[in-house]
């Protein structure tokens, strides 16, 4: 497993300088894009949590 601290401490740091609403609303949007791209729902589980992202369809014109 790769080490991902340094990722981690990235986000953290976009949580300061961008604000919490704002980092997350970009973090969730690259969530939601990698589940819409897999087509499936995907679900991440830690020791304080859990987050489920239910991708919606999107119509083609």
């Amino acid at each position: 497993m790769k080490d991902n601290g340094k990722f981690c401490e990235q986000m953290a740091k976009a949580i300061i300088e961008l604000g919490t609403e704002e980092a997350l609303s970009c973090m969730a949007r690259i969530i939601c894009a990698v589940a819409q791209h897999q087509g499936k729902e995907i679900e991440f589980h830690c020791d304080i949590g859990t987050v489920s992202v239910q991708p919606i369809e999107l119509h083609k014109h």
